[in-house]
């Protein structure tokens, strides 16, 4: 987990480290916020290698862990 001041440039770090292997999702999106939130469990279902941005917003995803490594990123 990452976890920093507000605009200490946390979102730009992760988003570099592994562009090519990570999935990037942002609970910014309502979209992606409103699915966390209404099935935490459905929404990590298969996920593996995922970055998940601003998960703050939906804290049950962490009771419901991906499959594989996860880089949870906080604001």
């Amino acid at each position: 987990m990452i976890v920093g001041p507000r605009r200490a440039g946390k979102t730009t770090l992760v988003r570099k480290m592994d562009e090519e292997s990570r999935r990037y999702i942002t609970l910014d999106d309502q979209t992606a916020l409103a699915a966390a939130q209404s099935d935490p469990a459905g929404f990590v279902r298969g996920l593996d290698r995922v970055i998940i941005d601003e998960i703050q917003r939906a804290p049950e995803l962490l009771r419901n862990r991906c499959s594989g490594p996860t880089l949870p990123s906080p604001s």
